[in-house]
């Protein structure tokens, strides 16, 4: 759309006349800026849902300690230390807590059923088909203990 001045008034004119079609037009470009906006405010929707998942944690409140710090010792625990698929994955990672219940709370102890979705760092058929896939849905039971640097776990259930 081109801009006119003219020159007695200097004011801004629109090349295109006001007429009943100019508004339908109008009313059509405002209609895709707000589509536009709703499909970019959509995309974003999984985004903000997504940043939400990974900072709410599924280790529920306690007076033990935070439930980030609870489930971080959890993982890192895990990774070091746990084997799944009947020692065949040698080197799995929780990706995902997706329930976790405390059974037991001390003030020097803490007692957690923990599910959860583990990948194997190193077994992993990258989509291809080859190798074999060590992923899975597990459980275990993980009692923490409070130490000098924070929160450590100091007994895990399974191998």
């Amino acid at each position: 759309m081109k801009v006119h001045t003219r020159a007695r008034d200097r004011t801004p004119q629109s090349s295109v006349r006001a007429k009943p079609i100019a508004g339908v037009i109008m009313f059509d470009l405002r209609l895709r800026e707000i589509v536009i906006l709703a499909r970019s405010a959509a995309g974003l929707f999984p985004l903000v849902v997504l940043l939400a998942a990974c900072a709410a944690s599924r280790v529920p409140a306690t007076t033990f300690a935070e439930p980030l710090e609870i489930e971080r010792a959890i993982m890192r625990y895990y990774e070091y230390n746990a084997t799944e698929e009947n020692r065949t994955c040698l080197s799995p990672y929780i990706d995902g807590l997706t329930q976790a219940e405390v059974v037991e709370e001390t003030p020097e102890r803490l007692v957690v059923d923990a599910r959860y979705f583990y990948r194997d760092r190193f077994k992993d058929d990258r989509g291809d088909g080859l190798g074999r896939d060590c992923t899975g849905y597990a459980g275990r039971r993980f009692t923490l203990a409070k130490t000098d640097a924070g929160v450590a776990v100091v007994e895990m259930t399974g191998p």
